[in-house]
């Protein structure tokens, strides 16, 4: 979607033979780019050296549309396939002072007025962010209601990333970006888990929509607002500093086919492009600026090796964004991309590079499915791996790993210094700071060298299958409501 300020009056033709809207010849043979016309699915821009050329959409808003015009054009459809069990994501693209933050979650106090409104009802104004929330947690509502849904958890992770460093929004506490792998350990990983992403996130707060309802979500999101990184530059007065992600997790349990129905809808609001001449930024603001600008050429660069359907290479890794962002565009996803563009001559050129990101963007195909799994196999397996943790339990308990585990844990000596081993070889492995990275070759080379000995990890294997019998038992029970 473009989101300039006013339409031009005369309608830009795509013909030859028909006039050309006024002024675009002029603005053809300028040395900047300059966007002369605005429809419904196409805008005109004069490209410096190219001519006149249009940029096609499924939708362009004006200057007129408001916050429910956008939503329903750019959010609303992922929301309904979210909610049906497919994956969604929506970013917002543009640069920097042409009102993302505003389409996505709207002024500045619309989340706090949310809180004390009748019926914690959205204001008019409310953006693409609260409304997807509000509308998701209707639709749950309503498939109970319905007898549709057995079962069904709602929750979301608010993060932010600021110079290549996660943040937590809703705790102010940072966040850790895992990549999982390859492999039967890996797999095995993502089942204890539970999720089949290849990226995990640790020390993430997952807030559990439908156990606190809509008030006390608008209480946290607009809490969570607080701690953005905003600062003002000569292009934004409240310029946000790094880019945010917004991730809906739904997972349900239908009646009609026993099915179990697990989904995500990332709402990300991407850190503003900028020039760093015209945004004027100095010092910390100018570092804010080169990383933004470096996270996003990796974006593009991500976008080209699609487009180009390069299998060998796809550069994800190269920034935590991509790395974060993988599953909207190289997986299983429904992906929409939001362009927002100032109409203004003085910002052409930055129009002209979002528009064009975005025609990018367009020529990538992706594949969606539902992810479901039937009910008794997924209550067989969980039953399976939680009489397996019980039995591995029971095995270390009988050699008295519990009491060890417990003692340790009670040491404050021990404490830091690993999982699972006595106290002799803790304190002559030097807490297991001698770079070895748990090689077991390694550490036998330095037995002589360091008073070193092997340890017994019994009281660490009882910690960790422990807190893995936890998981399962928990996963158990979101399954069966």
């Amino acid at each position: 979607s473009l989101v300039p300020e006013e339409p031009p009056e005369a309608p830009a033709p795509a013909p030859a033979e028909e006039e050309a809207p006024r002024g675009a010849f002029a603005a053809a043979a300028a040395v900047s780019a300059k966007v002369v016309g605005v429809e419904s699915q196409r805008v005109l821009v004069g490209v410096p050296g190219t001519g006149l050329s249009y940029f096609n959409f499924e939708r362009v808003l004006d200057g007129d549309a408001n916050q429910e015009s956008s939503y329903e054009t750019s959010c609303a459809p992922l929301v309904k396939s979210f909610c049906d069990g497919t994956n969604g994501c929506l970013l917002a693209y543009g640069q920097t002072g042409s009102g993302k933050t505003h389409t996505m979650f709207g002024p500045p106090d619309t989340l706090s007025d949310a809180c004390h409104a009748p019926g914690s009802e959205l204001s008019r104004n409310a953006g693409v962010v609260p409304r997807a929330l509000a509308d998701c947690l209707k639709a749950v509502e309503g498939a109970k209601e319905r007898g549709a849904c057995v079962n069904a958890t709602l929750s979301f992770t608010y993060l932010e990333l600021y110079r290549e460093q996660l943040t937590d929004l809703m705790t102010g506490e940072k966040v850790s970006l895992y990549r999982v792998g390859k492999g039967a350990a890996a797999d095995e990983y993502r089942e204890q888990a539970g999720c089949d992403d290849d990226v995990l996130l640790g020390n993430a707060t997952h807030f559990d929509v439908t156990a606190h309802g809509a008030k006390k979500a608008w209480a946290a999101l607009a809490e969570a607002e607080g701690r953005k990184r905003r600062a003002a530059t000569a292009m934004n007065a409240r310029s946000s500093r790094a880019h945010t992600v917004f991730a809906l997790s739904l997972t349900q349990r239908r009646s009609i086919n026993e099915a179990v129905l697990s989904s995500k809808l990332y709402l990300c609001d991407l850190g503003g492009s900028e020039q760093v001449k015209k945004s004027k930024a100095t010092g910390q603001r100018f570092q804010e600026a080169v990383e933004i600008n470096r996270s996003l050429t990796v974006l593009g660069r991500v976008v080209d090796a699609l487009v180009r359907k390069n299998k060998y290479h796809v550069p994800y890794y190269e920034s935590r964004l991509t790395t974060l962002l993988q599953p909207a565009f190289g997986g299983n996803a429904r992906t929409t991309i939001l362009i927002a563009a100032s109409p203004d001559d003085k910002d052409g050129d930055e129009a002209l590079a979002a528009l064009r990101f975005g025609r990018r963007c367009a020529r990538i195909e992706n594949s969606t499915k539902c992810s479901t799994a039937n009910m008794k196999e997924v209550l067989e397996h969980l039953e399976g791996q939680i009489g397996d943790a019980k039995k591995e339990l029971a095995t270390l308990e009988a050699r008295g790993a519990k009491q060890r585990a417990e003692a340790e844990a009670s040491d404050a000596t021990l404490r830091g210094m690993g999982a699972g081993h006595n106290a002799a070889s803790r304190l002559q492995a030097v807490s297991h700071q001698d770079d070895t990275g748990g090689d077991v070759t390694k550490e036998s080379r330095l037995a002589g060298a360091k008073g070193y000995t092997h340890v017994d990890d019994d009281a660490g294997q009882y910690v960790i299958l422990t807190q893995k019998l936890a998981a399962l038992e928990a996963r158990r029970r979101l399954v069966v409501g």
